[in-house]
Formats: structure tokens, C-alpha cells, sequence
């Protein structure tokens, strides 16, 4: 685990956090990271959610409006929130995935990311249907038992000079790395 998060893969941004990653606003950068973790988007999206602010406003206006919680407290009202952010930025990609990337890039307390391995793994339907994904992953972070053994994997992951790598680590982010560290899903893209 210290490895992969030391090694400086663009799906490892998702993980740690930057202070860009807080804000709703689509930069250069979330649109970089998205496009190396949710491979290849189409050039036209690109253009748009960089040079027509009427129209990345769209996207972007359902993220400013999610709420102030975690996934492990979102209720119904804050899954329609979810649902929202993720239509609008299904709108600005065209594809699932992307659209989750981005939203997780900018809610990783909020937003587990989609990744077909662990669907798989944990038995559920597939990826299409992302709200299994999300009831499941809301009842995985509010177990006390896997809480405790997040934050102890948090306290142990140092870099080989002692410092914690993972310093702003959502509980969420932190059990997406650790689940696909477990399957062995961690060596490639997200799939």
C-alpha cells in the first residue's frame, strides 16, 4: 500500500488530496486525472468544459450543490444530490466512468470510485448500476470494525522517512485503495 501511494500514478491523485480537488470548479488538471483514470474522452467534451463557461457551469452546478456529508451519513436526499452531480457530469464526458472519476476527484468523502474489479468482488450487479455500488460502499464506511481498520492502515502507511502519506485521506478513498489492493486491482487503470 505505501508503495502504490508513493508512486506517483495519476489514479494515485485521486488519493491524495489537494486543496483544487475541494472546489466544484472543472480545471485542467481534474480533466487530466479524469482522462488517465477513465481513459480516453472525446475531444469535443475536452473543448467545451475548458473554453465555454456557460456550459461547464452545468456541470458544475450540481457539485456545487451536493451536500456536506460523507457517504457513510448521505440519506435519500443526499443520494439524489448524488445522482444529479453524476448526470451532469455524465453530460460533460458521455461516459460512466469518467463521470465518476471526476466526481470522486472532487468528493472523495462522497463518491467511491467505479471500478468493475471491485463491483465484481463484491458481488454486486455491475457498473451500470452505480447505486448498488454506492448503498454498498455507504454500509462498508459506517462499520465500526472497517473504520477502525481504515484508520489503522492510514496510521501505517509512512514514507520511508516517516512521515504519513495519506494526511487528508477520505475514509472512503482510503477503502477504495484497500479493497483494490486486495483483489490485486491495483497494478493497472481503473477498469
Amino acid at each position: 500500500m505505501t508503495a502504490y501511494v508513493e508512486c506517483g500514478s495519476v489514479p494515485q491523485a485521486l488519493a491524495t488530496q489537494h486543496d483544487a480537488a475541494w472546489t466544484s470548479e472543472i480545471t485542467p488538471v481534474d480533466l487530466l486525472i479524469t482522462v488517465q483514470v477513465a481513459g480516453p474522452l472525446p475531444t469535443r467534451s475536452i473543448g467545451r468544459l475548458l473554453h465555454h463557461r456557460a456550459y461547464r457551469w452545468e456541470i458544475e452546478r450540481p457539485l456545487r450543490e451536493l451536500p456536506a456529508v460523507g457517504l457513510a451519513l448521505a440519506g435519500p436526499l443526499e443520494l439524489e444530490a448524488m445522482e444529479r452531480a453524476l448526470v451532469g457530469a455524465r453530460m460533460g464526458f458521455g461516459d460512466v466512468r469518467a463521470a465518476h472519476a471526476l466526481c470522486a476527484l472532487k468528493r472523495p468523502d462522497l463518491f467511491p470510485l467505479l471500478d468493475d474489479a471491485v463491483v465484481h468482488h463484491l458481488g454486486l450487479p455491475g457498473t451500470r448500476d452505480h447505486r448498488s455500488y454506492w448503498l454498498a460502499c455507504r454500509h462498508l464506511i459506517g462499520q465500526r470494525r472497517v473504520i477502525q481498520r481504515l484508520d489503522e492502515v492510514a496510521d501505517r502507511v509512512l514514507s520511508e522517512d516517516g512521515q504519513r502519506v495519506t494526511p487528508d485521506q477520505s475514509r472512503l478513498r482510503l477503502l477504495d485503495l484497500v479493497v483494490r489492493a486486495a483483489i490485486g486491482s491495483l497494478a493497472g487503470p481503473f477498469t
